[in-house]
């Protein structure tokens, strides 16, 4: 009877690529795994209207959670100051709810009002960092705080409503608020909204104390950029169509948190505009959308091509789920005239 010698040998080689295999995947896991975390990369994008006759440059900053990118995060400053934007935006969670110490923030913001004016709006993590720390109110509009301190509390910053802090290190908050500026000659009104802006015909309960200040932020005939930082309503429940917004910068969905191929073609929301040239990563998860959201990130349409959002994957995170294939994003948006 005849036996196979190489048996032997060809399981050993088997083993060895099997392993090799298996090793590969486990480095290349915690690879991504320590870039999702300290990493950062940087996407552009570009936003046209018939309504503006030049352009100007925003880098948007979302979700930031507290995350330090290098000492005093210099690399993160290092990272705005290279693309030289008219205006920064951080659309929200900056901190991280159950902070104690928002002296980082603080130094960041006051970094980056050298490069360029600040404009924050608030975070579900803003708001709740109010309540978990019982401090009083947030921001009100034009930035004013709402907080009731004693004449000792205010030289205390740890005292004061987290936006407020904001506030002494140079930013201008915008919380149910907005701005009427010029950006190169470029006639903007600028407004901050935390909320799901929902539309009107949906809308129930809490929602409703949104309105108002929804519906005297679209009046105007400026081109109307919007920081809202839960995306929700665009997303999911047709806004782009019902609010009459020519742009949104959101955050809050982190990317869909933990990436992997094939993802996307689960879910049951695929609006937005797609770019087919690179392959279709969906999230696992998303804050609201929870399991198997899609693509959260990039340029979204209205249907006549007239208002768009664009969706950050964010800077950081609070999950129990790791951010995963997922290394954080300095928006950049450049905006300019209909081609």
């Amino acid at each position: 009877m005849k036996t196979d010698k190489n048996k032997p040998r060809k399981k050993h080689i088997f083993l060895k690529i099997l392993l090799a295999l298996v090793g590969a995947l486990v480095l290349s896991c915690v690879l991504s795994l320590v870039l999702s975390h300290w990493g950062l990369t940087t996407s552009h994008y570009e936003v046209s209207s018939p309504k503006l006759t030049g352009s100007f440059r925003v880098v948007s900053l979302a979700d930031i959670h507290g995350t330090v990118f290098g000492k005093d995060n210099r690399r993160l400053i290092k990272r705005v100051a290279k693309e030289q934007p008219d205006l920064i935006l951080i659309p929200g969670d900056l901190i991280n709810k159950y902070d104690v110490d928002t002296s980082d923030e603080e130094r960041l913001i006051a970094e980056l009002v050298k490069i360029a004016p600040v404009y924050v709006s608030p975070g579900n993590h803003e708001v709740e960092y109010n309540e978990e720390h019982g401090l009083a109110g947030a921001a009100a509009s034009g930035g004013a705080a709402g907080a009731s301190a004693s004449p000792g509390d205010a030289a205390d910053p740890s005292a004061l409503p987290v936006l407020k802090r904001y506030e002494q290190a140079g930013a201008v908050i915008l919380d149910r608020s907005y701005v009427d500026i010029e950006v190169r000659g470029q006639a903007i009104r600028l407004g901050g909204q935390h909320g799901y802006c929902v539309p009107e015909k949906v809308a129930d309960g809490w929602q409703l104390l949104e309105l108002p200040f929804l519906h005297e932020f679209e009046d105007t005939d400026r081109y109307s950029i919007l920081m809202n930082h839960m995306p929700y309503s665009f997303l999911v429940l047709n806004g782009m169509e019902e609010w009459d917004f020519d742009n949104v910068i959101a955050g809050h969905v982190h990317g869909g948190q933990l990436r992997m191929p094939g993802f996307g073609k689960l879910s049951k929301y695929k609006v937005g505009q797609e770019d087919l040239k690179f392959p279709y990563w969906g999230g696992f998860w998303a804050p609201d959308q929870e399991r198997f959201p899609g693509r959260l990130e990039g340029v979204y349409t209205s249907k006549d091509g007239q208002r768009t959002m664009v969706l950050s994957r964010g800077l950081g995170s609070t999950e129990k789920i790791p951010r995963f294939n997922n290394i954080p994003e300095v928006v950049v948006v450049d905006y300019g005239p209909a081609k």
